[in-house]
């Protein structure tokens, strides 16, 4: 479906459903799956906060006086310090404490729970579950009490409700509603009371979604970003290569990450907002860069103050002899000279202190490197050199200077080098990585 019709489909139903007490993320899910719907558009964190935003500025709208008796009767509370003589001061507060059990699970559950719940299934199952729930505390609710006269008991019984919506398929309203009228509360007292409590979550969830962001590669890394910062996160995957990012976004959508996104950068000369991102990534990237330091350059301007990089490099070519052997038959087969000191290539930041030394001419402060043992394990040689030459660019560079005939020579001497390190439980190629991390 045209990605334009597809959005005002869901916005729709995103109006609809969000002042039901349904789901509305539950829907949001569903539909699309439900109709085989997969754009990056419609995956993409801006169109999730774009309705989220629509949703918060409704309810602003519908709700607008009873905001500004709130707002009158919170400012007037503090400066006369007391509850009595307009009921508009004891609500305010009262929606102060509605919010803070969904403020607490938003904040150290709500990525948890998502991940480990994003199964439509599972959304579909919260559906059905919520729906009996409300349907039983409408049977056996009193509902007696009003909006004017609820105590901080039914105020923080609904709270809990709402909290509990972090679970994907669980409605917010849904959820305040139930607890609601199982405190007692009249059906209309429950849908006001639960409509304007909601608001300053909706803000808060909207506002949350633009923090925690980090720019990483197109690699596995960039799903285990968006797994480590959770759906409120944010993941900007950059390449050079369009192919490769169509891959990355078609790895995202298929493990449900609605928070990453793709665009096709030259790594030295990122064109992003500047002190826009928390964190910077670069997995064995920066090696290969002509200039590192215009490489870095480009990330310290993305980042925030205080924000962070993090580059994974190659160590010595001793301790890396997986690629170093490779690299160096192919050299002596191709007749290449030795890379000129500060030339990029896999190797160039491998040598004690060099990564450090080039994040602190760049700029960083407080850098630190760690090296980490990362030895390549396959079944076998062969194996080995069907992944690198899948999989390593330069290599094949390195080959251009070969014909056929003396390229399948080089591949032949690199497999029976390599060989050197099978063993009966098989093949385990030396290999040591330095990751090291710098501050803005």
């Amino acid at each position: 479906m045209n990605d334009v019709l597809a959005a005002l489909v869901l916005g729709v139903i995103q109006g609809l459903t969000e002042f039901l007490p349904v789901s509305s993320t539950a829907h949001l899910t569903l539909v699309p799956w439900l109709l085989g719907w997969d754009s990056p558009l419609l995956n993409s964190l801006t169109f999730d906060v774009a309705l989220h935003m629509g949703t918060l500025l409704a309810t602003l709208i519908y709700f607008a006086r009873e905001w500004v008796l709130l707002a009158r009767g919170g400012v007037s509370s503090i400066v006369t310090r007391t509850l009595n003589g307009d009921p508009w001061k004891r609500l305010a507060w009262l929606v102060v404490l509605a919010t803070i059990p969904a403020a607490l699970a938003g904040l150290f559950l709500e990525s948890a729970i998502e991940t480990a719940f994003r199964s439509p299934w599972l959304v579909g199952v919260a559906l059905i579950v919520m729906g009996l729930a409300l349907a039983w505390a409408e049977k056996v609710g009193t509902k007696r009490v009003t909006m004017q006269s609820m105590s901080a008991f039914e105020a923080m019984a609904m709270g809990i409700g709402q909290a509990i919506a972090v679970v994907p398929g669980v409605s917010r309203s849904g959820g305040s509603m139930t607890m609601g009228l199982l405190a007692g509360l009249s059906r209309e007292s429950a849908a006001r009371f639960s409509f304007i409590m909601a608001a300053p979550i909706i803000a808060g969830a909207s506002a949350k979604r633009f923090k925690d962001v980090l720019a990483a590669g197109a690699g596995d890394q960039t799903l285990q970003t968006a797994e480590r910062v959770g759906p409120t996160g944010y993941v900007l995957a950059t390449d050079i290569s369009a192919n490769i990012l169509a891959f990355a976004a078609q790895n995202a959508r298929r493990a449900g990450h609605r928070n990453i996104e793709t665009k096709v950068l030259d790594g030295e000369n990122l064109d992003v907002p500047e002190d826009a991102f928390d964190a910077v990534i670069s997995r064995v990237g920066l090696i290969y860069f002509p200039d590192q330091q215009k490489a870095l350059a480009g990330m310290k301007r993305a980042l925030k103050p205080g924000g962070r990089v993090a580059a994974i490099v190659y160590s010595t070519a001793e301790n890396n002899k997986f690629f170093s052997i490779p690299v160096s038959v192919i050299r002596r087969r191709a007749n290449l000279p030795p890379p000129l000191p500060g030339q990029p290539g896999p190797f160039s930041l491998g040598g004690p202190g060099v990564l450090e030394e080039t994040f602190r001419k760049a700029g960083f402060r407080d850098v630190q490197s760690r090296t980490v043992p990362a030895p390549v394990r396959m079944q076998t040689a062969a194996e080995c050199v069907r992944f690198e030459k899948e999989s390593f660019g330069a290599l094949h560079q390195m080959l251009a200077g070969l014909d056929d005939a003396g390229r399948e020579a080089a591949w032949r001497e690199i497999e029976q080098e390599l060989r050197a390190f099978e063993a009966p439980g098989g093949f385990e190629g030396p290999c040591e990585m330095i990751v090291g991390v710098g501050t803005k």
